[in-house]
């Protein structure tokens, strides 16, 4: 039986070992949030981060392979909030500036 342990190494270790070295915070963030619905699989032992090797290569295999471009990611609540927030108000300085050009024309004398 193989030991399930074997090809663990910390974060730190498996960012030396990767071209262009992420930092390991990089890989929290891969394990949590994902790269276009892929996440990595990491294991906690005590306090510590470990990634296995096997994890790393099935990861970038499933990046590799996946499509490019936009995804059908959830949009939580709270970014809706906040995107319906911000929409209103664009719509509001849209629409003062719209009304200010309408007065500027009408004020401006004609030849």
């Amino acid at each position: 039986m193989t030991d399930p342990f074997s090809d663990l190494v910390k974060l730190s270790v498996a960012a030396r070992e990767l071209p262009d070295p992420p930092h390991t915070s990089t890989f929290i963030r891969w394990s949590s949030r994902g790269i276009r619905g892929i996440k990595l699989r990491l294991v906690r032992i005590g306090g510590r981060h470990y990634v296995s090797r096997s994890a790393l290569k099935e990861f970038f295999e499933a990046l590799s392979a996946a499509p490019i471009g936009p995804t059908n990611e959830t949009i939580t609540a709270s970014q809706q909030a906040r995107n319906n927030v911000a929409e209103r108000e664009l719509d509001a300085r849209f629409n003062s500036a719209g009304k200010k050009l309408a007065s500027i024309r009408r004020a401006r004398p004609t030849s």
